[in-house]
């Protein structure tokens, strides 16, 4: 005995059939709902996909006559029925009713694609050679392809987009914030307004110059006032990020801890840090190999369990991509799917790069210092480039080398060694260095 959500697709997709024949201006809706691949009848849903044909060619399928000629045309006619199957669906059905039906039949088709892939999971899982993480990614890939609706997402008109715009300009002027996320560092903020929802940051440098640094010291500054932050560390294992954290709370540099070489008081001082840094909302996926498909699971999860205010990614040029292609096209492939990433969650997104050997001859970095493809500079909303003349010296730039939204420049940094932490020196927005619009 079948489950019932196949039972039930027989009623909704007659029902819906039914209903594009009484209402046919209603499939400019419908047809963003559900397409005809999503009928468990499949000669329903091509008959279905006849009649949206008809209707973008202006045909009227309210004309019962024509519709059953065209149907017979196609060879369909008799696979569902008939005419009178076509009489009934019609006479059975109720117009006003059309998105609802719509909705049933693509939320069975869900269920049976779910269950599908249920049966492909165990089959898989019992093979002699089954591979942990290719059964994961093709389970994560398969859920993802079952979520996805037919429409990319919703039609506004300009009234609709400014009223929204006006709504949230306003609470954020009752909250005195910013509309972006701040990033906790006073001129940073002044300069770029903070992180937007949807908005792809890059953030890259050579090595050893401090971006995995700067990133981890923002995690903290935000996952200290609650704001739910998750990081995706490719380079980092678990330990190594926790000893980050140690270090900028503490001040004990990171190698005295690995080396185990510490101090009774300053083993109470990890002690009492460790207590604090309960407090941070931080969640951390070390992993060594991920795709972009597989960062985006694990955040919709977290966001989904436990709210996400920004993810950060460590780094672009460890993600897994294409291997079949030249570097250049993995990277601008990668790149393009970080920036629908951003989209898809509706948060901040900050991805650490590298810059490639030319910036270190060049002095100071520039965009064309991006490792790999020029893609970056175009899919990033943000590009921010952190340069030092001296690697064992404290001062350090912050180059805005790219802003969307706003203006280009130099912010002026200070890091500290020991606490693999930046500081901003006495210098206000009003100081920051070569401003030019984009």
């Amino acid at each position: 005995m079948k489950p019932e959500h196949y039972t039930d697709a027989t009623e909704f997709e007659k029902a819906l059939f039914g209903a594009a024949i009484l209402a046919p201006t209603m499939l400019d809706e419908v047809s963003t709902i559900v397409s005809s691949t999503d009928f468990h009848l499949d000669h329903l849903g091509r008959a279905f996909a006849l009649m949206t044909d008809m209707h973008a060619s202006g045909l009227p399928i309210g004309d019962v006559r024509l519709l059953v000629d065209k149907l017979r045309q196609a060879r369909l006619l008799d696979a569902i029925g008939g005419a009178a199957f076509v009489a009934e669906a019609a006479n059975s059905s109720h117009a006003h009713h059309a998105t609802w039906y719509a909705v049933k039949v693509r939320e069975l088709a869900q269920l049976r694609s779910l269950e599908r892939a249920g049966e492909i999971l165990t089959a898989e899982v019992n093979l002699p050679n089954a591979e942990p993480n290719a059964i994961r990614e093709s389970v994560e890939a398969r859920l993802e392809a079952i979520q996805q609706t037919n429409a990319s997402g919703d039609i506004e008109s300009l009234d609709e987009m400014v009223t929204n715009a006006i709504v949230e300009i306003r609470e954020a002027r009752q909250r005195g914030d910013s509309l972006g996320l701040p990033s906790g560092l006073v001129a940073v903020d002044e300069a770029t307004g903070g992180f937007f929802n949807g908005d792809l940051t890059i953030l890259a440098a050579r090595t050893s110059v401090g971006k995995s640094a700067l990133a981890i010291d923002i995690a903290a500054r935000l996952a200290e006032k609650q704001r739910q932050v998750f990081i995706v560390s490719l380079e980092m294992s678990g330990k190594q990020i926790a000893h980050r954290f140690l270090s900028r709370e503490t001040g004990i540099p990171v190698k005295s801890m690995q080396r185990g070489d510490l101090s009774v008081y300053q083993e109470t001082q990890i002690i009492e840090a460790k207590e604090r840094l309960k407090t941070y909302s931080l969640k951390a996926f070390p992993t060594s190999i991920a795709t972009v498909s597989q960062i985006r699971a694990r955040a919709k999860i977290h966001k989904a369990q436990h709210g996400l205010d920004f993810l950060i990614v460590d780094y672009l040029g460890l993600i897994e991509g294409n291997k079949h292609v030249s570097t250049y096209e993995r990277i601008t492939g990668i790149s393009r799917e970080l920036k629908q990433l951003a989209m898809h969650i509706e948060r901040p997104v900050l991805c650490l790069a590298q810059l490639n050997r030319e910036a270190a001859k060049a002095g100071v970095p520039s965009l064309s210092h991006l490792r790999d493809s020029g893609a970056i500079e175009q899919d990033a909303d943000n590009v921010w480039l952190l340069h030092r003349d001296d690697l064992a010296a404290a001062d350090t730039k912050l180059i805005i080398a790219k802003q969307r939204q706003g203006c280009v420049g130099t912010i002026p940094l200070t890091f500290n060694a020991d606490r693999m932490s930046f500081s901003e020196p006495s210098i206000g927005y009003s100081e920051w260095t070569g401003v030019e619009h984009n």
